[in-house]
């Protein structure tokens, strides 16, 4: 019914200018909780038309983040994992999809495969860099590697493992946690069968203390802060507790939020200026597109921080480009 009152990119046709708001909203839904997936190419193709009318594009705009925050707030409590891929996907259609990384993968497969002398990604930031990598890959069973491109202003980050993995399970495809995941999911919504949301906050820490410790980049940092969360304070709370078992000052950021114009966060801001030109490691949660690191790093910088390193517990899969190295030289000439 949805698709058929938008066949014309004018809106004619049926009572779509009198119930155009609904029925945005049904198509939206249906992309992404829908249970015909061979709808989807109907749905992506009738909202792709609508995007070109510049209210409808904003209508949707809005939708589609209001249910990723939906998809984002309950995903502990429910099997949302299909509705996230089809978000990604959706996002994706629309030209929405806001993922600034360039590059995600694994550090650690590197050492299996006798990696001793080069890079394990194509990227040539300091924090990439083999010879200070493998220190870390001593201590840590895991280690993702992100990149980003410009116009966002971080180039890398390095995670502790992936947060969901795929896996097949009686001929099924799963989005499943991996082990940090788990410890991510306990720390924040108190999930989880082994060990108190406490002591899962607690190990996550010092494994992102360990990272801190023995990468010589990271090392020379002055400062630990953290990406505020919107609905929990998890991630603030993780930054203050890799601060102390990294014997470092802590300076936290709040949100400003923006409830007429966007239903998640709009700008963060610092609690205290920065007075010293030391860099600062950034801690979240979970890298998804690197929004969130870029408000933080937007307020750090307007507090007075130097150089901004962020790193992450977990990070959702990323983008299927494997190298970051063109892109960015590409970009910056």
């Amino acid at each position: 019914m949805a698709i058929a009152m938008t066949i014309s990119p004018d809106g004619h046709g049926l009572s779509w200018r009198s119930r155009r708001h609904e029925m945005l909203k049904l198509l939206c839904t249906g992309a992404v909780f829908g249970s015909s997936p061979e709808n989807l190419p109907f749905l992506y193709g009738t909202l792709s038309l609508r995007m070109q009318n510049a209210r409808e594009a904003s209508q949707i705009r809005e939708m589609v983040d209001g249910l990723s925050l939906l998809t984002t707030r309950y995903w502990a409590h429910a099997d949302l994992s299909q509705a996230h891929l089809r978000l990604d996907l959706l996002r994706a259609a629309l030209g929405l999809d806001g993922d600034a990384r360039t590059f995600v993968d694994r550090a650690d497969l590197y050492t299996a495969m006798g990696f001793q002398s080069v890079s394990p990604s194509s990227c040539s930031h300091e924090l990439h860099s083999w010879k200070d990598l493998k220190l870390p890959l001593k201590a840590l069973e895991h280690l993702v590697l992100v990149c980003a491109s410009p116009p966002s202003p971080w180039r890398a980050a390095i995670c502790l493992d992936y947060h969901r993995v795929l896996k097949i399970l009686n001929s099924e495809e799963r989005y499943l946690p991996t082990e940090t995941g788990l410890l991510v999911i306990r720390a924040k919504y108190g999930m989880g069968e082994h060990g108190s949301p406490d002591e899962a906050a607690e190990l996550l820490a010092e494994r992102l203390a360990t990272l801190i410790r023995r990468h010589p980049m990271l090392a020379r940092a002055k400062l630990v802060s953290a990406v505020p969360g919107t609905s929990h304070s998890f991630s603030s709370e993780l930054g203050r507790r890799t601060a102390e078992f990294s014997d470092m000052d802590f300076v936290g950021l709040h949100v400003k939020l923006d409830p007429i114009h966007s239903p998640t966060a709009s700008k963060f801001l610092c609690t205290r200026r920065i007075t010293h030109s030391g860099s600062v490691v950034l801690i979240d949660d979970v890298l998804r597109t690197g929004g969130a690191i870029d408000l933080a790093i937007d307020a750090l910088s307007e507090a007075g921080a130097g150089e901004i390193i962020p790193i992450c517990a977990t990070c959702s899969v990323g983008p299927s480009a494997r190298s970051c190295r063109g892109d960015r030289q590409a970009k910056d000439s």
